[in-house]
């Protein structure tokens, strides 16, 4: 999730360097076109969940959490992401 999401945020943020390396929407002049691989992150993030949690009772809400994770990204001000994204990954370590 946090990489399909970085994706987006250099993108928005017209960022030049993540982690000392060239953005991914900087390379090969990739521009806009990055943001179809952030969405193909994204659907890779759904399949991985899928294929190892299908049969889990927690599958459900583990589709609903990503999803509104998601949601509440993409819905509050740039600088709340931060904030959310920070301890949204806390949680998992």
């Amino acid at each position: 999730m946090q990489a399909f999401l970085l994706v987006i945020d250099d993108i928005q943020d017209r960022s030049l360097l993540r982690r000392g390396q060239p953005c991914w929407y900087r390379y090969n002049d990739l521009g806009l076109a990055a943001v179809n691989d952030s969405l193909l992150l994204e659907c890779a993030l759904f399949y991985l969940i899928k294929k190892y949690f299908k049969e889990k009772d927690c599958y459900v809400n583990l589709l609903e959490t990503f999803h509104d994770v998601s949601k509440d990204i993409f819905s509050f001000p740039k600088y709340i992401h931060i904030y959310i994204l920070n301890n949204f990954f806390l949680l998992l370590n």
